[in-house]
C-alpha cells in the first residue's frame, strides 16, 4: 500500500519558531520592495500566530503578487502550504521558484521541493531532486532520511536509512524507517534487530510495537500478529492502525464482511484512509463487485495520483469487467510508480507486454 513509513511525523507540522526565523531574516529583503508587501508579510506572520492559515495563505499570494520573486515571501508561503497541507501548492510554487533568477539552485528550496514531494507521496520526484542535493553534499544525514523514505525499491532505501544512522544515530523515525525497509526487502530478521536497537536507546514505545505487528503480518504469521493486537497497550485500543492491521487479519482469513466493515469505518482517518480505502477496494473485488472496486480505487487515484496499488487494484477490477486494454494500462501505471512487481509485470506480459 505504498512504501512510505506510516509513522513518519508529517513534515510541515514545525513549531511556530521556524516560521518567525523566516520573518525576521527577510526583513532586509522585505524593505526594498516597499511597505506593502512587508505590511502584508506582517500581517501574514499575525495570522500564523493566531492559526489563520487561510488568512495568512491569502496576504502571502497578495504581497507576491507586488513582488513575485521575493525570496522571504516565496518562503513563508511556502512554509504556510506545509502547514495546510497543500502538498500539490507547495510543489507547484517551488517549481516556479525553480525558474527565479539567483533562486533556482538554492539548496533550501530545493530540499523544500523534495519534502513537498514525499508528503505528496510522490517518491519518484522526490528521490530525483535528493539525488541531486545529495550529489553536492553527500553526507548530509537529514538528506540521506528523507532518500531512504522516498526510494521506490527497497535496496536504495536501506543503503540510504543505513549511512543516516551511521551519521546521526539520534533519529529516532530512521530507526522505524530503516525496519520498514527491511521488511520490505524481505529482512525480517534485519527488520527486527533494528527495532531491539531502537528499544534499546529508548524502551519499548508505541511506534516500535506497530510496526512489530506490521512484520508478523509481512511474515504471514498471522497468529502472533492477531495475539499481538489483542494484548496492545491500553493507548492503543482505538488506534486506527491497529484496527487496520485487525482488518488485515480479517481479511486473510476470509471474513470478507468484516474487514470490509472495518475499513469501510476508517475511510475518513486521515492517517490510514487510503490503505483503508484499498483494503475496502480489495474487499469488493473478493466479493465480485468490480465496479465499487473501481470507483474507490479512482477516489484514491484522485487524492494520491502517485499509490501504486490504487492503480494495481483498479487494473484487477477492470480486468474482472474484461477490460483487457484499460486493466494492462492501469497495471503499466502501476508499475510505472512501482516496478519491483514481479507478479504484475508478468500479469502485464500475459496481456501483451509492451
Amino acid at each position: 500500500m505504498g512504501h512510505r513509513f506510516e509513522f513518519l511525523k508529517r513534515l510541515g507540522e514545525r513549531g511556530p519558531l521556524a516560521f518567525h526565523l523566516i520573518a525576521l531574516a527577510g526583513i532586509l529583503f522585505l524593505a526594498g520592495c516597499g511597505e506593502n508587501p512587508a505590511a502584508l508579510n506582517q500581517a501574514a506572520l499575525e495570522c500564523v500566530q493566531k492559526e489563520d492559515l487561510a488568512g495568512a495563505d491569502r496576504l502571502l499570494r497578495q504581497a507576491l503578487a507586488a513582488a513575485p520573486t521575493n525570496k522571504t515571501l516565496l518562503a513563508n508561503l511556502i512554509e504556510v502550504y506545509f502547514r495546510e497541507k497543500k502538498w500539490e501548492e507547495a510543489v507547484q510554487l517551488l517549481k516556479k521558484v525553480q525558474t527565479v533568477e539567483g533562486l533556482g539552485d538554492d539548496p533550501d528550496f530545493q530540499k523544500r521541493l523534495a519534502e513537498a514531494y514525499v508528503m505528496k507521496g510522490d517518491s519518484g520526484q522526490a528521490f530525483a531532486v535528493l539525488k541531486t542535493l545529495l550529489e553536492r553534499d553527500p553526507e548530509n544525514e537529514y538528506l540521506l532520511f528523507l532518500q531512504g523514505i522516498a526510494a521506490i525499491s527497497p535496496e536504495p532505501a536501506v543503503e540510504a536509512l543505513n549511512k543516516a544512522l551511521r551519521l546521526n544515530p539520534d533519529r529516532k523515525e530512521t530507526y522505524l524507517a530503516l525496519a520498514r525497509a527491511q521488511s520490505w526487502q524481505g529482512d525480517l530478521i534485519g527488520a527486527r534487530s533494528t527495532l531491539t536497537v531502537w528499544n534499546q536507546r529508548t524502551g519499548n514505545n508505541l511506534d516500535t510495537f506497530l510496526i512489530d505487528v506490521a512484520l508478523y503480518l509481512r511474515d504471514n504469521d498471522l497468529q502472533t500478529a492477531r495475539k499481538t493486537l489483542s494484548e496492545a497497550p491500553a493507548e492503543l485500543a482505538d488506534n486506527p492502525l491497529v484496527r487496520l492491521y485487525g482488518a488485515y487479519i480479517d481479511l486473510t482469513e476470509r471474513a470478507i464482511a468484516t474487514a470490509q466493515a472495518t475499513f469501510e469505518g476508517l475511510a475518513d482517518e486521515p492517517t490510514v484512509a487510503t490503505r483503508a480505502k484499498l483494503g475496502a477496494a480489495l474487499c469488493y473485488l473478493m466479493g465480485d463487485d468490480p465496479n465499487r472496486a473501481i470507483e474507490t480505487c479512482e477516489e484514491v487515484i484522485a487524492d494520491s495520483p502517485a499509490e501504486a496499488a490504487a492503480f494495481c487494484l483498479k487494473g484487477l477490477g477492470e480486468l474482472k469487467r474484461l477490460q483487457r486494454f484499460l486493466a494492462k494500462k492501469s497495471f503499466e501505471q502501476s508499475l510505472a510508480l512501482n516496478p519491483d512487481q514481479p507478479t504484475i509485470r508478468a500479469l502485464v506480459d500475459r496481456l501483451g507486454g509492451r
